[in-house]
Parts: structure tokens; sequence; C-alpha cells
């Protein structure tokens, strides 16, 4: 239903095209229900984008609950403002997010899964594709030198600036 506002500042009336006049808990049951509606749209819309694999069938319902609280704003109902409403479910989005590595802490730290995505993508990037000195690949130690420990000899390799800044 669409509303219009009608004469000037806070006092003006707020009426509807069929009744002339809202009272005070039609509006608020009117606008109750429209933000109820938009956060169906936003919880749901937030929840895919929050497993990261559905983000993509997230994003649409998400834009979808804003264009509703949005539209019931402009149309005169009480709503929440869209910022408040934009931190508040950044901040839920987070928490779904921290789940995904919640969860593969307590219950699939050793799968296959973690082990080739997450820690291959962290390999990449930190090492950054030079693998020459992080490596168990590396370039095998100098001849050793009278008077040289091994432990020296590694020592001294490693006290040499590494390739990358990742390195050290």
């Amino acid at each position: 239903m669409a509303f219009t506002r009608n004469g000037s500042g806070a006092g003006g009336v707020m009426t509807s095209p069929t009744s002339g006049g809202l009272s005070y808990n039609q509006h608020e049951e009117e606008s109750t229900l429209a933000q109820r509606q938009a956060d169906k749209w936003l919880i749901a819309g937030t929840a895919f984008m929050g497993t990261m694999v559905f983000g993509i069938i997230g994003l649409p319902m998400f834009l979808r609950g804003l264009y509703l609280q949005r539209k019931a704003g402009r149309s005169g109902m009480s709503v929440r403002p869209i910022m408040v409403t934009l931190i508040g479910y950044l901040v839920i989005l987070d928490a779904f997010i921290n789940s995904i590595g919640w969860g593969l802490d307590l219950m699939a730290n050793h799968s296959i899964l973690n082990r080739v995505f997450f820690t291959a993508w962290g390999n990449y990037a930190d090492n950054s594709g030079n693998t020459t000195r992080c490596s168990s690949a590396a370039p095998p130690p100098p001849a050793r030198k009278a008077g040289r420990s091994r432990v020296c000899s590694w020592c001294s390799r490693c006290a040499s600036p590494p390739a990358s800044p990742s390195c050290r």
C-alpha cells in the first residue's frame, strides 16, 4: 500500500489512497510488516553470502531486501535506517564467514578439502610463487668450509637476504 505525506514537517498526516488517513496503530503495523518482509530477504541473502559458495545467489536476495526497505522508507513508513541495516548485516555476514573457519578447526581440520583449498591458498598468497628460498626444494647448502659446523653453515645461508619478504 502506498502512502503520501500531506502537510509539511513532522506534523504532517499520513494518508493512504484508499482510506484517507491512518491511525498510529495501523501505520505501526504496516511499517512492521514492511520491515519484516525486507528482513526476510536480507537475512536469507546474508546467509547465502556467508557460505561463500552460494554468494552469487545471496547478493540479489540481499539487494532485493534493501530495495524493499528503501521503498517502504520512501513511502513514509517507519523503518530502520539503511546505514544501520547495512552495518548490522555486515556483522551478521562476518559471523557467517567466521563460522566456516570455526567448523573447519573443530571438525574438519585434517580433511582433504581443508588441506587442499585453505593451506594451498595460504601458501600461494604467502610465497607469491617464489619457492626457491622457503620450501624444502631449496638449493643445497654451499660446500662446508673448514672450521664451520653444519649449524653455522645453515645459519649463514638463512642469514643471507631472502628472495621474497615472506620468507623471513
